[in-house]
């Protein structure tokens, strides 16, 4: 609440006049309760001390003089000399100035009352005592309301966002490279890890909700936006997980059993053709191995209980049964 230097000095005045009469004031720097004048000293915020007569008051602060009611005395001149004795404050002046510093409290209580100091209206700023932005609350022209911390250099590097499809937290480094948004949106939820510019597109990892599919993933992308590797839910609701080269060919995936895809891990070449399946069988594990588009190496669970394994191309030929040819297979013995 602002006040005028009047209505301070007023207040001053009044506050130190209470304690007098109280007898307060002679209680600190030697002063007697017999005193007819009391020196104080006011501090540039406000505040009132006691000060011994005579003495002088710290620089930055000014010197006020107080003096009881029904007393002879008069205010010492300007060489500071000490005040002459003089009659004590009555029990009526005494009940007359206690009133007075009730009043005084009632009307700063309505005050507050009114005014509100609790609540500040955006926008609004608040710097430092050099004058320097540390804190903004605005809304920009779309309706979005926000708030920015500002390092000692001045540039914004923390903020909040709001909007009416949800909220937005960010920090971002001082060099404007690097920075970290979480939040929760129309299009978004979950985290991101950015690189380059603002509005660059340049996101290197999204932890979060595809808003398109309702899904949740963990992707690691590479500057241009291929995705390198990543991990969440797939079509049928299981577990995924799949890493890709530099080119964003996918190199390794590993799923879980559906209707379409067995259990398994999947490897795939250059070509993105694939070069190797770990999977699961009808009996029990499958291994093949791929040249190209032909299997060359085949190993799992026979129908009769035991291990085959199997080298082509010849052992795929027509030939033994399930076996293939003489001398291109492996079996182990039955139960």
């Amino acid at each position: 609440m602002t006040q005028s230097r009047s209505a301070w000095r007023m207040r001053t005045l009044m506050l130190g006049s209470l304690l007098a009469a109280q007898g307060m004031a002679g209680l600190a720097h030697g002063q007697t309760p017999l005193d007819p004048v009391i020196q104080a000293c006011v501090a540039p915020d406000g505040v009132l001390r006691l000060a011994r007569l005579g003495t002088t008051c710290p620089a930055g602060q000014q010197r006020v003089l107080f003096k009881r009611a029904e007393s002879d005395a008069t205010a010492p001149p300007a060489d500071d000399a000490a005040a002459k004795p003089g009659a004590t404050c009555t029990a009526s002046d005494e009940a007359a100035l206690v009133a007075l510093g009730r009043r005084l409290q009632a009307l700063e209580g309505a005050g507050r009352g009114t005014i509100g100091p609790s609540r500040v209206t955006a926008p609004f700023e608040v710097v430092d005592k050099a004058g320097r932005l540390v804190f903004q609350v605005a809304e920009d022209a779309g309706g979005a309301r926000f708030v920015l911390a500002y390092n000692q250099a001045g540039t914004p590097v923390a903020g909040i966002r709001a909007t009416s499809g949800g909220g937005l937290l960010w920090g971002e480094a001082a060099t404007r490279d690097r920075r970290v948004l979480v939040g929760a949106g129309k299009s978004f939820t979950g985290l991101d890890v950015e690189e380059g510019a603002v509005d660059s597109g340049k996101n290197r990892i999204r932890l979060g909700r595809i808003e398109a599919s309702g899904r949740y993933s963990l992707r690691v992308n590479r500057d241009n936006g291929e995705i390198v590797a990543g991990i969440g839910e797939n079509a049928a609701g299981g577990g995924l997980a799949f890493v890709s080269d530099a080119s964003g060919k996918q190199r390794a995936l590993m799923v879980p059993g559906s209707d379409v895809t067995r259990t398994g891990f999947y490897v795939n070449g250059r070509d993105g053709a694939p070069v190797a399946v770990l999977v699961e069988g009808d009996r029990g594990g499958w291994l093949q191995l791929f040249a190209g588009t032909q299997v060359m190496v085949e190993a799992g669970v026979a129908d009769g209980g035991y291990g085959v394994v199997r080298a082509g191309p010849a052992s795929f030929k027509p030939g033994y049964g399930l076996l293939g040819l003489p001398g291109s297979y492996i079996a182990g013995k039955a139960n």
